[in-house]
């Protein structure tokens, strides 16, 4: 049961996961005292999770699935937490340190601080829901600071010729 119901989490985001026995590898002195093992793996098909579990593995739980991101954050039942998704090219999995319950908050778990360009922090200022009042907090709490670019201006004329997040990549990377 609790295998299909991790498996229609996983098809939400559209991501295929397989389970399979782990299997001890004698060649390792510590495989044994592994219970567990995520990782992605490829098949004919293209990638996949593989989630290898012994007899003694505990269970895992999905604690948040955000669809439209392409990501869900993982809860083992000995504590860990694991962030699974889809970034802008290939699928990955990330443990995560802190007791998080979301994915937002396990995304931001992963790095010191993040910094976005002001033209980023305006678009979310525009939006209707909470995220302008998450976003404040953040920078309140100084993990997410924002950033003037230098060169506002290229970013918007990459801007009207490429993918939004194409230009500003671009454009933030380099200095003028």
């Amino acid at each position: 049961m609790e295998k299909e119901f991790l498996k229609r989490h996983f098809e939400k985001i559209g991501a295929r996961v397989k389970f399979r026995a782990l299997i001890r590898d004698r060649r390792r002195p510590d495989s044994g005292t592994i219970s567990f093992i995520i990782d992605i793996n490829i098949d004919k098909r293209g990638p996949y999770f593989d989630i290898a579990m012994s007899p003694n593995a505990p269970e895992f739980e999905v604690l948040q699935t955000l669809p439209k991101e392409r990501h869900l954050l993982l809860y083992c039942r000995d504590g860990q937490r694991f962030l699974c998704g889809h970034d802008e090219r290939n699928w990955f999995v990330a443990p995560i340190n802190g007791a998080v319950s979301s994915v937002i908050e396990a995304a931001l778990d992963l790095f010191d601080r993040i910094d976005i360009p002001s033209s980023v922090y305006s678009e979310i200022h525009q939006k209707p829901d909470a995220s302008v009042e998450a976003l404040e907090g953040l920078i309140e709490g100084r993990r997410v600071s924002v950033l003037k670019a230098e060169n506002e201006r290229f970013v918007s004329a990459l801007g009207r010729r490429l993918g939004k997040g194409e230009a500003k990549a671009i454009a933030l990377a380099c200095p003028l």
